[in-house]
């Protein structure tokens, strides 16, 4: 007989196993992209330094996740019965990573390595990127099938795995990002034979990319405020984690310095400070009214705006205009706001013309009582009397 047990539940050390391996795995998709971005891998083949980092990540992981569902194995039960709870769609992102893997390879061999912004659109490297969301949410899952506390040592995995999938999807949206403000990154630096009109549509270019990529950043870190605050009691701190994993990240990806890494990292602070203590007084997405609006707003405006004043106090000036230096914090303000209106939960109404009649079903409701036939009554023949 099957003793009465769920062998499906993963327990806490085992999403934190499978949360480190997580993290080598990102991390060597973060190098393999800055190899593709700064490296020429043109006469490489498929086999290069920056691939082992990232594909022994996904060996990692798939180890751990496959041991662990051996281990859960009981007598009686079919092999997908044992899976742990939360990594059934984590299992199926092994596969449709390997399949990616293979047809990555079969494509490398067929039309070389991608540079920039191409491998960020090769159809191999989509399908790597939908293996990777469905194995790094696992923990996610697992924790969303506990009851949820508000200790930050019960919720870590889910957090830092919701970390990395925020990390996954802006680096995926890296080919409209050019948010460097910095006078180091003007454009006649890199085209110094530009001059003139040429030169001015140039940077004019640029920094409408900025623009896009600053609003791209800012609705990706609301949206993941949203969800997990609709989803998990959210310890003071979290919020901070949220908003520094990715944007830290793919800052220092992008421009490797300390500097980077220093401007990324307090500006995270700064907005996941507000958006903490705003939790923690009892604002939420959940409602609707000004006070999640504020919220939404206040949230990627604060962390630009300390981002561009970091800019400007340690840097010689910014080759930005002032008007679109000044304008890009209220930008992302405005679409985090936005994102928090059309996400709001309200109830629904019905809208009724003002002059309707109010019609009331509450008969229609009420059973019917059997009406009792009424007797019949024959005519009666008027007689003639005879004169």
């Amino acid at each position: 007989m099957v003793p009465p047990l769920n062998p499906r539940d993963a327990p806490l050390r085992f999403d934190a196993a499978v949360l480190l391996a997580a993290l080598w795995f990102v991390g060597g998709l973060l190098v393999d992209g800055w190899a593709h971005s700064n490296l020429d891998l043109s006469r490489e083949g498929f086999f290069t330094p920056f691939h082992a980092i990232f594909y022994s990540g996904f060996l990692a992981v798939a180890a751990i996740v496959i041991a662990g569902t051996c281990r859960s194995r009981v007598a009686g039960r079919p092999w997908y019965a044992t899976i742990p709870t939360g990594y059934e769609a984590t299992l199926a992102g092994l596969g449709v990573f390997a399949l990616g893997g293979v047809l990555d390879l079969l494509w490398h061999l067929a039309f070389g390595i991608e540079q920039d912004v191409a491998a960020l659109f090769s159809p191999t490297h989509l399908i790597l990127a939908v293996g990777i969301a469905l194995i790094l949410t696992g923990p996610i899952r697992s924790t969303l099938a506990r009851v949820p506390t508000r200790s930050f040592a019960t919720q870590w995995p889910a957090l830092v795995a919701l970390g990395l999938f925020a990390t996954l999807v802006t680096f995926f949206g890296l080919w409209i990002f050019s948010t460097f403000l910095s006078a180091g990154s003007d454009p006649h630096d890199a085209y110094p034979q530009l001059s003139g009109a040429p030169l001015e549509e140039l940077r004019q270019s640029w920094q409408i990319r900025g623009m896009a990529a600053i609003t791209i950043r800012s609705l990706v870190t609301v949206a993941v405020l949203i969800w997990a605050s609709r989803r998990f009691a959210l310890p003071f701190g979290a919020s901070i984690l949220l908003i520094a994993m990715p944007n830290v990240s793919i800052s220092v990806m992008l421009a490797p310095s300390f500097f980077v890494f220093g401007e990324a990292l307090v500006a995270s602070i700064v907005a996941g400070v507000a958006a903490d203590v705003a939790f923690a007084r009892g604002v939420s997405f959940d409602e609707s009214g000004r006070r999640s609006r504020i919220l939404g707003f206040a949230v990627p405006f604060l962390f630009w705006a300390t981002f561009v004043l970091l800019s400007l106090a340690f840097t010689h000036g910014s080759w930005w205009v002032i008007h679109m230096l000044a304008g890009a914090p209220v930008l992302a303000g405005l679409a985090g706001a936005l994102l928090s209106i059309v996400t709001e939960r309200t109830a629904s109404r019905r809208i009724v013309a003002p002059d309707a009649p109010v019609v009331s079903i509450a008969p229609a409701l009420e059973p019917t009582r059997p009406v009792p036939p009424k007797a019949s009554r024959r005519p009666r023949k008027r007689i003639k009397r005879a004169n």
